[in-house]
């Protein structure tokens, strides 16, 4: 019996989850497909994937939106570049330099992962590097490498993305949030279903080319989808789902 393969749906973003559903509709598209409830999903599907990528562009749009990601890009691009500034100094041949290296990167070494992470992850991890990096010790390092204003930089940027994050009053981020997944759960039910169909008709009628296409270009497209939900499962344990 054919099983198509399983994909944990709650590891993908919103905009990974219209891609997942449209990349099958391309597959698809040229071939002559003339079971009618196939079709309605096909035609649901379309709809579907169509109406919440435009939510998602329009709220990616939006001048808070805007704000938000200028403001994120401008913490990791500081982030990076502490990065880098420390690792200058790893073979310094000055012991004032090396001794500020060494307490530095102890602390960075715990925090080095928040150029990577997560916007929320990000927003908590840089006010704890701060606090961490708050003391006499610390400064007279950050002074002797001349990091210090790059320290500023990343802490501007992360009060700047709080407080313009702080504007957005409780009624709208509910209001977007519902909406957000609202869409998305109405994609991927009727996504499940299909699904669902595709497998039951190919393996009751295992003689049918048209269902053994269609349900090898869902499983392909499936199957990237699942490596990539599976990789990002092993950095961010979460509550899963299947798709």
């Amino acid at each position: 019996m054919k099983k198509i393969t399983t994909v944990d749906t709650s590891r993908l973003s919103n905009l990974e989850t219209v891609q997942l559903v449209k990349e099958h509709l391309l597959d698809v598209a040229n071939l002559e497909i003339t079971d009618a409830p196939t079709q309605k999903f096909i035609t649901d599907l379309t709809a579907q994937s169509a109406e919440f990528e435009a939510y998602i562009e329009n709220e990616r749009n939006s001048e808070f939106s805007k704000a938000i990601r200028e403001y994120d890009m401008e913490r990791e691009k500081g982030l990076s570049a502490f990065g880098r500034a420390l690792k200058v100094h790893a073979l310094s041949a000055n012991a004032a330099e090396q001794a500020a290296y060494n307490r530095l990167n102890s602390v960075w070494n715990i925090h080095k992962k928040l150029v990577k992470a997560n916007d929320k992850q990000q927003t908590s991890g840089i006010d704890n590097l701060t606090a961490d990096l708050d003391n006499d010790a610390a400064r007279e390092s950050l002074n002797t490498l001349f990091m210090g204003g790059i320290l500023q930089r990343i802490n501007q940027a992360n009060n700047a993305y709080k407080t313009e994050l702080a504007k957005r009053n409780d009624e709208q981020a509910e209001r977007i949030f519902y909406e957000s997944k609202r869409l998305r759960s109405q994609l991927l039910n009727t996504y499940k279903l299909y699904g669902s169909y595709i497998q039951s008709m190919t393996n009751l009628y295992s003689d049918s080319e048209l269902f053994d296409k269609i349900f090898s270009l869902l499983n392909v497209t499936r199957k990237k989808f699942a490596d990539l939900a599976k990789r990002r499962k092993k950095s961010s344990p979460e509550e899963t789902g299947e798709g």
